[in-house]
C-alpha cells in the first residue's frame, strides 16, 4: 500500500460511522439457503465448526472453522450448506458508511481471512452478543465499542499489501443511491427522486440499477423495509403500526410485502426468532 493510498484508507476509518444492527452464535439448520441477495448491511461470520458455501460477487468460498468471512454492503452473495455437518457461527449485521459510502466498497479487502488468534476472535463475538441482547441505558455506546474494536481486530489481520482503494465509478454512484433509500425509507422514496440524484432519465436510472442489483428499485426498497422491519420485530416492543410507519408502510401493506419477502407474518416472525 502507497503513502497516497494509506492515508486516503485512514481517512474512510477516521470518519466511518459504524452500527450494529444484530449479533448471534448458532449452528444453522439442514435448510439454510440463501441465493443472490445484495443487502444494504455488512454481515461478518466467525467459522466455529461445520462446513458450507459461500459466494460473493462472483468468487465461491468454502469457509473452515477458524476463518472469518465478510461479506460487504451491496455485494452479491448466496449462501448454502453443503452437508448435514452445517455451520455453528457467530454472526453479526452491521452497517459502515463513510459520508454516504460504504466503508467495504470503498476499500477492497480478502472476503475470508484466517484467525490466529481464535479465542480473542470468539471473546470479542461474546461481547458483543452480550452488547446487542443488553437491555442497559447505555447499552448503544457498548455496542458501538465493542463492535469498533472487533472491526478493527478483523482489518489488523489483512496484510497491508492486500488492502487497497476502490474506485469503480459505479460502486459510488450505486452507494449514493443506496444510503439516500437507508436514510429515507419511513418516507415515500420515487424513482424519480433516486434518478435526480445521479442525474439520470428514470427509465435509464431503472435499467442502470437493475443491471447492477439484479432487481428493480421498488423491489429493492420493499426488501429494505422488510429487513428494518425485522430488525424493529426483534429488538423492540413496537406494535406493528408504529413499525410501519417507521418503514414508510401501512400496517396491511407492510404484512403483506412482509409475507411475501419472509414467507411468513410479522407475528410469526417475532414469535418464533425474539430472544427470550
Amino acid at each position: 500500500m502507497g503513502d497516497m493510498q494509506r492515508q486516503l484508507i485512514q481517512d474512510y476509518l477516521t470518519n466511518a460511522n459504524l452500527r450494529l444492527s444484530v449479533a448471534k452464535v448458532d449452528k444453522v439448520s439442514r435448510n439454510w439457503r440463501f441465493l443472490n441477495m445484495r443487502p444494504s448491511y455488512n454481515a461478518l461470520y466467525f467459522i466455529r465448526e461445520g462446513e458450507g458455501w459461500i459466494k460473493i460477487d462472483d468468487r465461491e468460498y468454502y469457509p473452515a472453522p477458524g476463518q472469518l468471512v465478510l461479506m460487504p454492503a451491496g455485494s452479491l452473495h448466496s449462501i448454502s450448506v453443503v452437508s448435514d455437518n452445517t455451520y455453528r457461527k457467530y454472526w453479526c449485521h452491521f452497517t459502515a458508511v463513510v459520508e454516504t459510502f460504504q466503508l467495504f466498497q470503498l476499500i477492497d479487502i480478502p472476503h475470508v481471512l484466517d484467525v490466529p488468534d481464535e479465542r480473542h476472535t470468539e471473546r470479542l463475538f461474546v461481547e458483543l452478543i452480550a452488547a446487542y441482547r443488553s437491555r442497559e441505558w447505555t447499552a448503544p455506546l457498548k455496542r458501538k465499542a465493542v463492535l469498533f474494536e472487533l472491526i478493527r481486530h478483523v482489518l489488523d489481520l489483512i496484510p497491508e499489501q492486500l488492502i487497497s482503494v476502490s474506485v469503480s465509478p459505479k460502486r459510488r454512484m450505486l452507494n449514493t443511491i443506496l444510503q439516500y433509500i437507508e436514510g429515507n425509507i419511513a418516507e415515500n422514496v420515487t424513482v424519480e427522486q433516486l434518478a435526480g440524484l445521479l442525474h439520470y432519465n428514470p427509465n435509464y436510472f431503472i435499467r442502470f440499477f437493475k443491471a447492477e442489483m439484479n432487481m428493480t428499485p421498488m423491489q429493492y426498497i420493499a426488501k429494505v423495509r422488510v429487513e428494518k422491519a425485522k430488525r424493529l420485530l426483534l429488538s423492540t416492543d413496537s406494535t406493528l403500526a408504529e413499525i410501519g410507519r417507521k418503514v414508510g408502510l401501512e400496517v396491511h401493506y407492510l404484512s403483506r410485502v412482509f409475507k411475501k419477502y419472509s414467507n411468513m407474518s410479522p407475528g410469526e416472525f417475532r414469535n418464533r426468532n425474539r430472544l427470550g
